[in-house]
Formats: C-alpha cells, structure tokens, sequence
C-alpha cells in the first residue's frame, strides 16, 4: 500500500512539472509576459521580400540598415511598436528603412484576413496607402471585420470590386504564409518579432516590443547604421 502512495505521488509530481515546462515553453513565446530580447546571429539571408514591388517600406529606400518586422494586426504589441519604429525612421535622417511583413498569428482570426486585405491595398494603390491602412487597422483592433476591412480599403481608394478578387487570390495568401516561414526561419515565435538588417549583411533579431530607448541602444550596438 506504501509503494502505491509513493507511486502515485511521484507520477503526480512528474505531472506537475511536465506542466510547468509546457508552461514555460508556451508562454517564452509570447511578448509582453517575460522580457524582450535583442540577440546577434550570423546572417542566413535576408528576411526582406526579394522583389522590390512587393516589400512594404517607410522611410528612405536606400537607407543602408532595415528594420525588417513581423508583425499581426491583432497583437497590442504589435499597436504599441508601431509608433515606435516610426519615430526611430523619422529621426534616424535616411539612415534605417522599416519593412513591414506578416505573422498572424493562429490566436487571433482576423488577423490572417487583415495581412491579405493589407497586401491587396498597397498592391492596388501603393506603398503609402499599404501604410496609412496598416496603422487604422492597428488602431481599431477590436473591429477587424470584414465589413470594416473592406470600408477602410475603400477608403484607401480601392476599388470595391478589384478588393473583393484580390483578397481571394491565392497569390496574396500565400505572401502572407512566406513572410510566417520567413519570421520561423529567423526564430520567430510570437509577435512582434523584428530582424535588423545591417549594411555588412549581419543581423539581430529583437522580440516584444522594445521601447524607443532600447532600440536606438540595439541599432547603435553596431556603432553606425552605414
């Protein structure tokens, strides 16, 4: 009887921290709970689009250092980060670009719907609209419907019926799908997740949203932006 009530307290206890383990795995990948990190790896190509039409950039397209994020129009993260990277382009004088690329994350169902309808306008009426829209959907999180998506393409000056076919395109779909294998490839597990491309071909990935004065510490740990 002693060796059953051993027994079933060490099985408890293997329990109890296979959980904690899962746990800890689980939430290591979701920014906000634990810390941000930045962190050097040697570069495995780059996580830019490789056509030049299709990358969604702000700022000077030739700076020579870029901020490549990943990101998921349902993250309050993701929200928070936006302004930040903007102010880091605009004060960096021409020197850092920001390309915007998609990870929607499973967790969240709009998420998927708003990066194809995000693509479908800066394909149908430019980069500066792709931007402009980016940053109503992520200021209006809660209402991502589909309703709402179509309205703020309209909006962008999309024409309702060349939206409705782009957004069933395959084509912009599975964009969206390589920027996610791109972001996993990089070590991307949750949002936002963000790579810096140096000018000698060097990156560092940055998870969570870093607040404007660990950015610029991260982006000078290379000690010039060239």
């Amino acid at each position: 009887m002693q060796d059953t009530k051993q027994t079933l307290i060490l099985a408890g206890s293997i329990l109890v921290g296979l959980a904690l383990v899962a746990g800890a795995i689980f939430f290591s990948g979701i920014p906000g709970v634990g810390s941000s990190a930045s962190a050097d790896q040697a570069s495995t190509g780059s996580p830019q689009r490789e056509k030049e039409k299709l990358q969604r950039l702000y700022g000077d397209p030739d700076a020579k250092t870029t901020i490549v994020e990943f990101s998921d129009y349902e993250c309050p993260y993701c929200s928070r980060l936006h302004p930040t990277l903007k102010k880091v382009v605009d004060e960096s004088e021409g020197a850092i670009k920001w390309e915007y690329r998609h990870l929607p994350l499973a967790i969240h169902a709009a998420a998927e719907p708003a990066a194809i309808a995000a693509e479908c306008v800066g394909d149908l009426v430019g980069n500066d609209a792709f931007w402009s829209y980016s940053t109503a959907l992520l200021a209006n999180q809660r209402g991502l419907n589909t309703a709402f998506l179509q309205a703020q393409a309209v909006t962008a000056g999309v024409d309702i019926a060349e939206y409705q076919s782009c957004i069933a395109s395959s084509e912009v779909a599975n964009r969206v799908q390589d920027d996610t294998q791109s972001a996993l490839s990089f070590g991307g597990s949750g949002t936002p997740f963000s790579v810096v491309v140096f000018a000698d071909g060097t990156t560092k990935t940055v998870s969570g949203a870093l607040p404007y004065e660990s950015w610029v510490q991260t982006l000078n740990s290379k000690q010039k932006y060239e």
